[in-house]
């Protein structure tokens, strides 16, 4: 069968090869399947279907990261190669031959996340304040406002070069900026940071910069 079929040899992956992502997620499809009795109670199919529903999920979540990983590191080698004649792969990174991702099983999404950290902070009986460094589309943040009705919430992003994507966050945005349960700081982490005042959050979520001295910065300014 296809799913037993061995990864092309040369293939040019630097994370898991796609068949190999799809092979581990059909295989655990075809046990549940086979471990479920098609005929009688109507239970048990119900329980396959939200089993097999949240394989998928994380069948795409898993093969889109690891899409990501492979496009992004064959651009920076190709780049490197094409622009400035160097393995810029090898010189930051080393021999990534033998690199395998390990997808860690955690269904759901960042809001998600960030929803049962609300949760546990006790959303449902006061008011919470967080920050977003790195906001970007702002789909975490417009999701966490929809749901949660007592969230105060500030945004950071500079967007550089990115004029039609803020102007689309404040477009979307809009209704909680006018209550004044959303700030968008158009800055970088360090100047918002400025800004804010000293023990006014609950919660900061930083995803900006994912480089060591700007995480460590983050980390100290937040």
């Amino acid at each position: 069968a296809w799913v037993d079929l061995p990864d092309e040899e040369g293939a040019p992956t630097y994370a898991n090869s796609t068949r190999s992502v799809i092979r581990r997620h059909a295989a655990e499809v075809f046990a549940l399947v086979g471990s479920t009795p098609l005929h009688g109670a109507a239970d048990p199919l119900l329980e396959l279907a939200v089993a097999t529903a949240r394989r998928l999920q994380l069948f795409v979540e898993n093969f889109s990261m690891n899409l990501l990983l492979n496009f992004h590191i064959a651009q920076l080698e190709h780049g490197g190669r094409v622009e400035q004649g160097r393995n810029l792969v090898q010189e930051f990174y080393g021999d990534v031959g033998a690199v395998r991702v390990v997808f860690h099983e955690i269904p759901g999404k960042r809001w998600d996340s960030l929803s049962h950290l609300l949760d546990r902070l006790g959303i449902s009986h006061r008011p919470i304040a967080m920050a977003e460094i790195g906001v970007e589309a702002a789909n975490t943040s417009q999701r966490l406002l929809e749901r949660n009705p007592s969230l105060w919430y500030i945004g950071v992003d500079p967007y550089v070069r990115n004029d039609g994507l803020y102007e689309d966050v404040l477009r979307r945005l809009a209704p909680y900026l006018e209550s004044g349960r959303f700030e968008l700081h158009r800055s970088t982490s360090l100047a918002a940071a400025a800004t804010v005042q000293d023990a006014s959050l609950d919660l900061a979520f930083l995803d900006a910069r994912h480089d060591y001295d700007a995480v460590a910065d983050d980390i100290g300014a937040w």
